[in-house]
């Protein structure tokens, strides 16, 4: 997947962004406008721009996420000046080409994310303030950042219009990107009150393999005591749990919402 992706993102710059004038922010976006001024390669660029952030991310982040990053970084980079310079470059709507470089690029992203990877550039920049001050709200200063390249774009290509489809292009690569990523890794959070809990549990447990948690709580109406069961399951599970609760219990009141992450046992990990 991080070769497809990086192959996405390659052709989303070189086929798309790029030839219309469209720095999409990041390192990319910069290496979009050094190329426009210079010529100088932009994958090039962006591993050159590295550098420092991956030094950086060596010796504050994980040894894992440096290698994964640095992988991931030396092929976008080959891939950018070498390999997607074999496709053929789009000259046409500069507003067409905003859609679907951003569609490229978001997908592309998505895919090198779900390596545990990145293409580096302020990526980086975030996790490492990320790990070095939680508080931080790290998501702020990359839009700024973003911001800030992205109206560069409007002096380095004298022209406005620039800035407008490099935020169209962000917005949709942002969508892409947390569609696919999240997409995938959706589960379900079920929140269960029933007559029949030790049916329901049982099911649980022996179906799905999932752990829940039980607290005590009191009906409103009722007043009555009750168990509440929550549990996290897979987003092809709930079907079946669903089914099963109703075949137990059809009076049973049931709360089931996406959960766009879960971590712990039976799901991903923390790092």
């Amino acid at each position: 997947m991080n070769v497809i992706g990086s192959i996405l993102y390659g052709v989303g710059i070189h086929s798309f962004t790029a030839p219309q004038h469209i720095a999409p922010g990041g390192a990319s976006g910069i290496g979009i406008l050094v190329n426009y001024v210079s010529g100088f390669p932009i994958g090039l660029f962006t591993f050159l721009f590295n550098i420092p952030l991956l030094i950086l991310a060596y010796r504050f982040v994980t040894k894992k996420f440096f290698y994964n990053a640095l992988f991931s970084i030396t092929l976008f980079s080959f891939i950018t000046d070498y390999v997607v310079t074999l496709f053929p470059v789009y000259a046409g709507d500069a507003l067409l080409a905003c859609i679907f470089g951003g569609a490229l690029m978001g997908v592309g992203l998505a895919l090198v994310h779900m390596t545990e990877s990145t293409t580096g550039g302020l990526t980086i920049l975030g996790v490492i303030l990320q790990k070095k001050y939680p508080q931080f709200e790290v998501g702020k200063l990359i839009f700024v950042l973003n911001l800030t390249v992205v109206a560069a774009s409007a002096f380095v290509f004298n022209n406005i219009e620039s800035v407008l489809y490099a935020v169209i292009a962000i917005y949709i690569s942002s969508m892409c990107m947390d569609s696919i990523v999240c997409g995938l890794n959706k589960n379900k959070f079920v929140v269960i009150i029933s007559d029949h809990n030790e049916e329901v549990k049982a099911y649980i447990s022996d179906t799905t393999h999932k752990g829940f948690t039980i607290l005590n709580g009191v009906g409103g109406y009722s007043e009555c005591d009750k168990q509440v069961i929550f549990c996290a399951i897979g987003k092809n599970e709930y079907v079946h749990v669903k089914k099963m609760i109703h075949t137990v219990d059809p009076n049973a009141f049931v709360i089931i919402t996406d959960a766009s992450e879960v971590i712990g046992n039976g799901f991903k990990s923390m790092i």
